[in-house]
């Protein structure tokens, strides 16, 4: 029995090492962009991250939001971003450039 369930178990471990050593070429050498919205100084920051090393910079200046930002959402198509202000229940919106 012991035999039996150990080809088994070869049968499903190989398939999935094959699997997951095909690799694709991948440019991490890009950039993305995260959005930090901070409730002390009720202000919005962006950086830009390189995917490759993980450094990031700030981009562009800070902006305001409303008081105690806690939520922040982004449109698919990545134009506009919503902060959610708890103290004072607005909902900022920020258009994104592509730049």
């Amino acid at each position: 029995m012991r035999m039996k369930s150990g080809w088994a178990l070869a049968l499903v471990i190989l398939p999935l090492a094959a699997l997951m050593s095909c690799s694709s070429s991948t440019n991490v050498n890009t950039t993305g962009y995260v959005w930090v919205a901070t409730s002390g100084d009720q202000k919005l920051s962006v950086f830009a991250v390189s995917l490759g090393s993980g450094a990031t910079s700030p981009v562009g200046s800070q902006v305001a939001t409303g008081a105690q930002p806690s939520a922040m959402a982004i449109t698919p198509d990545r134009t506009l971003l919503f902060v959610a202000n708890a103290t004072d229940n607005t909902v900022a919106i920020y258009t994104i450039n592509s730049d």
